[in-house]
């Protein structure tokens, strides 16, 4: 027997099964998170574009280049104190993320750079006279920093290296691991939040919600960039072509050893007008551009 059935009615009863359908499936829920937020809270200080990222440091650097020491160590003191805090979860996020290390590990990782890392200590301004009179040795910032941090202990290379720069008053930007967004970026916020809590900018380090080889590419060339600081390197296979060239290369240097070769260090003389050379072997931009690292005054007597 055949039903007589229009196409009106076919429509609708398509229209019916696909709204049950719908309603039978779950929403997809959110992630708890990403390079950009965590449960909701956005990150601070992360930006598409590298050259905004910069500017963004700039600024935060001149809030703090007018700091005391005593200020920017507060600003120190609460980044160790939110990074005692928070440790289990960028631990937790680094695991998940990268697929390397253990929880525990990690954790205990982030403590150790929450206690250990080198602060404003090391700031210290040294005075010298002979002679020829007196020099004074004091240290001074960069600038903007950029910085390049790997998969491995992603968000710890990150605090560490927001402390140490900060002591000595610099903004940093990162261009982290494609990896380790995640991580690294809840690093970036972490000593984002603890700074203006302690008085400091709102913005003082950033970094890149999506980090790609071409906004490496633009850090490295920008002329806000002051220094460069890359942690990580190359997995090269044992096999191969790439195995063949690593095994070249031991096989060289194995034979210069064997042929006595020495590497030359050289030297710079010691004290009179030379004396401040040695400086050379810490921060050698500073006495090329006139900027950063060493701010060097000779008094005659």
């Amino acid at each position: 027997m055949a039903l007589n059935v229009t196409e009106a009615q076919i429509n609708e009863i398509v229209q019916q099964v696909v709204r049950r359908m719908q309603a039978d499936t779950p929403a997809q829920a959110e992630p708890a998170w990403d390079a950009t937020q965590y449960h909701g809270r956005r990150f601070i200080g992360i930006y598409s574009d590298m050259n905004e990222a910069i500017e963004a440091a700039s600024r935060g650097y001149k809030a703090i280049r007018d700091m005391s020491v005593e200020e920017r160590e507060k600003i120190i003191t609460s980044i160790r104190g939110l990074i005692r805090k928070e440790a289990r979860i960028m631990a937790e996020i680094g695991v998940a993320e990268t697929g390397m290390g253990r929880v525990e590990h990690k954790e205990a990782k982030h403590l150790l750079v929450a206690d250990k890392t080198p602060g404003t200590e090391d700031i210290t301004s040294v005075a010298k006279t002979g002679d020829n009179g007196l020099t004074l040795v004091e240290m001074a910032p960069f600038g903007v920093v950029g910085a390049i941090t790997p998969s491995t202990n992603p968000s710890e290379t990150v605090l560490c290296n927001s402390i140490g720069m900060i002591a000595a008053g610099n903004g940093v930007v990162f261009n982290p691991h494609p990896h380790a967004i995640a991580t690294s970026n809840y690093a970036v916020d972490l000593v984002n939040r603890a700074c203006h809590a302690a008085g400091g900018p709102e913005v003082l380090v950033c970094s890149m919600d999506k980090p790609t080889m071409e906004s490496a590419a633009i850090m490295q060339s920008h002329p806000l960039i002051r220094l460069l600081v890359c942690t990580g390197g190359l997995s090269y296979p044992l096999t191969g072509s790439t195995g063949d060239v690593l095994r070249q290369k031991g096989d060289r240097r194995r034979r210069r050893q064997s042929a006595g070769h020495r590497r030359r260090h050289r030297r710079y003389p010691q004290g009179g007008q030379g004396h401040h050379r040695r400086l050379y072997l810490r921060q050698q931009p500073a006495l090329h551009r006139g900027k950063g690292g060493f701010r060097v005054r000779q008094h005659r007597g």
